[in-house]
């Protein structure tokens, strides 16, 4: 894996591949590469950090994905029960008529 400086021919928006901040990638970007060859863009402010520093990021982002993916799979059984579950609801009439009238009854 390695991070080279690269040209690039426009200027969007992007997340850094080791903070996860979103930065502008410009005409000149610092560029990782890892042993795939896929590339991500990097943060010039994660370019100023070590290799180790950058490696305590990564575990970070490890980390945050690892809550992210729980709270999928959570949310994944929770639509898997409501699938199998009735659904009582009122009709778009009686929520018009609600808001009409401004009360809800408990």
């Amino acid at each position: 894996m390695e991070i080279r400086i690269e040209g690039n021919n426009y200027i969007n928006e992007t997340d850094c591949v080791i903070c996860g901040k979103e930065f502008t990638f410009d005409v000149v970007n610092p560029v990782l590469y890892d042993d795939d060859g896929f590339v991500w863009g990097v943060c010039p402010d994660c370019l100023k950090l070590t290799p180790g520093e950058m490696k305590k990021q990564f575990l970070q982002r490890i980390e945050e994905i690892d809550f992210l993916i729980d709270n999928l799979k959570s949310y994944r059984e929770r639509y898997n029960r409501y699938i199998k579950e009735d659904i009582n609801t009122p009709t778009f009439a009686e929520f018009e008529k609600a808001i009409k009238e401004r009360r809800v009854e408990a």
